[in-house]
C-alpha cells in the first residue's frame, strides 16, 4: 500500500508527489494501516496474502473512515474474468505491475 499522506511532513520517497510511503505485507496489515493513518490515495496489489486486493478494496469501501479514498490496483493477472470491469468497487484504475509513469500520470492528474 502506498499513498501520499494528507498533511504529511515526511520526505519524498523518490516518486514525484508521494509524501508518505507505507507498505503492508498482507491485506490485514493494510487494513490496520489505512484505519489509523489518513491517505489521499491507496495503491494495492491484486494478489496479497490473507486478503486479496478485491476483498481489501471492498472492506475499505464499507468502512466510513476509508470509503472515500481512491484506490489504484496493480496486478500481474491477465485473466479478464478475474479482473472484470472493476475487481473491487472503488478501484479507479488497474495497471499491470510493469507500468510506466506515462500511463499512471494522467490518472493521478485527474485526482489531484
Amino acid at each position: 500500500m502506498t499513498a501520499p499522506s494528507r498533511g504529511g511532513t515526511n520526505e519524498p520517497s523518490g516518486i514525484a508527489g508521494v509524501l508518505a510511503d507505507r507498505r503492508a505485507t498482507d491485506g490485514a496489515q493494510a487494513i490496520a494501516t489505512a484505519a489509523r493513518e489518513p491517505f489521499d490515495l491507496i495503491v494495492t496489489d491484486y494478489n496479497m496474502p490473507l486478503m486479496d486486493g478485491p476483498a481489501f478494496v471492498s472492506y475499505l469501501k464499507q468502512t466510513p473512515v476509508t470509503e472515500g479514498i481512491p484506490v489504484v490496483m496493480v496486478t500481474t493477472e491477465t485473466d479478464e474474468k478475474l479482473l472484470g470491469p472493476n475487481p473491487g468497487a472503488g478501484v479507479i484504475a488497474i495497471f499491470r505491475e510493469e507500468f510506466c509513469p506515462d500511463v499512471v500520470g494522467p490518472v493521478l492528474d485527474k485526482l489531484f
